[in-house]
């Protein structure tokens, strides 16, 4: 690219668009140029002060020439979008999960594969500098366990309850630290999930509150993770062991502690002066994988991103085959092999 500014568009102008938003003030390589949601008035409120132009839909957006598009949709109206800003050679940055089933997340990564644009996915935090530390930490030895947790509170969105249009607490909301759990252990095998529905108000809702789940991996190591979405605070974290190693990483706020090799290990994440904090953990790392996907954008480099498209697809796979396994009974279940 010359010198001037990435041209971005924004799909969506939900709560995950006004925080892109913000990172992207922060950026002056990018410009925020075109928005659009069903909601003009939820677009306005995200265009306006920007000077952005407000578009009826996706088709209108491709029209803007535009370098790259964020998509900030909920899960159930993302299958095919994907696949269309790839085919108009339009480089991408899709908010997790990147679908609801793995067909239509394949032809999405398949037009991405043949275009060549530069596609990443919203899982921020392997963009956090707490994520890259503990992978210097843990540098090539093989893990043996990994331990994930989540609680939180249910989000918002009424289609959030509704499992069809969600994918539920793991596929929605879990996912992030999933992909955090691939990420340290490799690609999984075989999994096994349980969940019930017994702390929520049952009233229109539809997803598990609690859950708890197994991961072989194809490394033979082994993983474990539960969840509950039905309070408030809780916690995001991950513990890794390996030979003479054990981290714990925690994401609300950003902190590690543990041994390596017989030394204790404290390690808070530093905070960016000039980001401005949007009421999620991991402001930091929301920002740094914005910046890593408009710097690789710039330069057509599709590895120089934090996650990638394809690496947003493969937990899905994961997610996906916990849920087979809920709908079996528990049952083992392989994940579907993305190739």
């Amino acid at each position: 690219m010359t010198d001037r500014a990435l041209r971005l568009g924004m799909l969506g102008a939900g709560t995950i668009a006004g925080i892109h938003a913000r990172n992207l003030d922060q950026i002056p390589e990018a410009e925020l140029v075109a928005v659009a949601d069903i909601d003009s008035a939820r677009a306005h409120d995200l265009a306006d002060s920007r000077k952005a132009a407000v578009v009826s839909g996706l088709d209108e957006l491709l029209s803007c020439g535009l370098d790259a598009l964020i998509v900030c949709l909920p899960p159930f109206a993302t299958a095919g979008v994907v696949a269309r800003i790839a085919n108009a050679d339009v480089h991408l940055y899709a908010e997790k999960p990147v679908g609801l089933s793995i067909e239509a997340a394949l032809h999405d990564l398949d037009a991405v594969r043949k275009s060549g644009v530069v596609a990443a996915s919203g899982y921020m935090w392997r963009s956090s500098p707490l994520v890259h530390r503990a992978r210097t930490l843990l540098g090539s030895r093989a893990v043996g366990l990994i331990q994930g947790t989540v609680i939180t509170a249910a989000p918002p969105p009424v289609w959030w309850r509704d499992k069809s249009l969600s994918g539920g607490a793991l596929v929605e909301s879990g996912t992030h630290i999933i992909d955090l759990m691939r990420l340290f252990g490799g690609d999984a095998r075989r999994v096994t999930y349980v969940g019930a529905r017994n702390l929520l108000e049952p009233a229109g809702c539809a997803v598990e509150d609690v859950a708890a789940a197994t991961i072989e991996f194809a490394s033979g190591g082994v993983g474990s993770f539960g969840l509950s979405c039905a309070t408030h605070g809780g916690r995001w974290s991950i513990d890794v062991v390996a030979r003479d190693l054990h981290l714990h990483l925690n994401f609300f706020p950003e902190a590690m502690s543990g041994h390596c090799d017989g030394s204790a290990i404290s390690h808070i994440a530093e905070p960016i002066s000039n980001i401005v904090p949007h009421g999620f953990s991991g402001a930091a790392s929301w920002y740094a994988s914005l910046r890593k996907f408009i710097t690789a954008a710039r330069a057509a480099d599709p590895g120089a991103v934090g996650a990638s498209f394809e690496e947003g697809v493969r937990t899905l796979a994961l997610t996906l085959a916990f849920e087979k396994s809920l709908a079996a009974g528990g049952m083992r279940v392989d994940v579907a092999r993305v190739g």
